[in-house]
């Protein structure tokens, strides 16, 4: 998948690391990244802990789109 080879970041703190809005890539948001994701996801301002549940070492998201 796209995004797990794109997204480069050690969460150690996933209460409070908000998924959209706090720095992934080279300093940079993934709102500022990639906006329209951004604007459609009904998400926004929410933290990795509720987007992402671990599997076996694996980060599973789950996530809600305000389209298809």
């Amino acid at each position: 998948m796209w995004f797990e080879n794109w997204v480069e970041r050690k969460i150690e703190d996933e209460v409070n690391t908000r998924f959209w809005k706090d720095r992934w890539i080279g300093g940079d948001s993934l709102q500022n990244k990639v906006p329209r994701l951004f604007l459609n996801s009904e998400q926004r301002e929410e933290h990795v802990r509720k987007l992402g549940k671990r599997v076996e070492e694996v980060c599973r998201w789950e996530f809600k789109w305000r389209r298809e």
